[in-house]
């Protein structure tokens, strides 16, 4: 459930009837304790429903049962909000711990540090929010004042993007594959950098044709394919 609580039915009650204002539904339905729900209507019954028009605005769903247009309108008390994050640990219940608060979307602008003053004045700031609300960062991952980090294989600074060099030099030691799984990996480990390299798939196109067999026959083709990829990668990407 949305706060994070498992909650397990005991058995399908089958065909009930449920009478809203705008139509009846006739489905199957399991059990449980909702909390503050009544019933819960999943993506199966929408698809049985066929075409409909959804006014995210109005918070409003409509199609037809038949020759009846259906009409179901949300409520507006249940919209996402903005908050701030001290009323937002005031309010704070046991049950909302399942929840996320994405603070992008609330116009939070980011720190744009020019020089170190700034930096450092910009980590003051955080730090100060940190130990107001009790909040607490992995010291492990936290890196200040440098002008280049490591993030998800990739290498990135103020005005680049580069591809880790341990990985390139991975693709370099790479063997020439034995197996099918070997070259899949192989593959893997190249498309994650392919927005380095231009053409990559028309380079890459002999393997991956091989990667999709059900049987393993590595060709000369095969193997130019992987000398080219290789070298394109340290081409590219500028590894020296």
């Amino acid at each position: 459930m949305g706060s994070g609580k498992a909650v397990q039915g005991k058995r399908m009650c089958t065909r009930v009837v449920i009478g809203l204002p705008e139509l009846t539904v006739v489905e199957d339905f399991l059990p449980l304790e909702l909390e503050n729900l009544d019933m819960v209507l999943g993506m199966q019954w929408l698809q049985k429903q066929g075409s409909m028009t959804v006014d995210w605005r109005n918070l409003a769903m409509t199609f037809a049962v038949g020759d009846v247009k259906v009409v179901l309108k949300g409520d507006p008390s249940l919209t996402r909000m903005e908050i701030s994050l001290k009323m937002l640990m005031k309010q704070w219940q046991p049950n909302d711990r399942g929840y996320l608060v994405d603070f992008r979307s609330m116009g939070i602008s980011k720190a744009d540090s020019k020089d170190v003053e700034s930096h450092l004045e910009h980590l003051t700031i955080v730090f100060t929010l940190l130990r107001e609300y009790s909040l607490f960062a992995n010291w492990k991952k936290c890196h200040f004042g440098r002008e280049r980090i490591e993030y998800l294989g990739h290498w990135v600074s103020s005005n680049r993007v580069e591809a880790d060099r341990e990985k390139i030099r991975a693709m370099l030691e790479w063997p020439i594959p034995r197996n099918i799984k070997e070259l899949r990996g192989f593959l893997g480990l190249t498309g994650y950098y392919h927005r380095f390299v231009a053409n990559y798939g028309t380079l890459a196109a002999p393997l991956t044709r091989l990667a999709k067999k059900n049987s393993f026959h590595w060709t000369e083709e095969a193997t130019s394919a992987f000398e080219q990829l290789k070298s394109a990668m340290v081409t590219r990407v500028g590894f020296t």
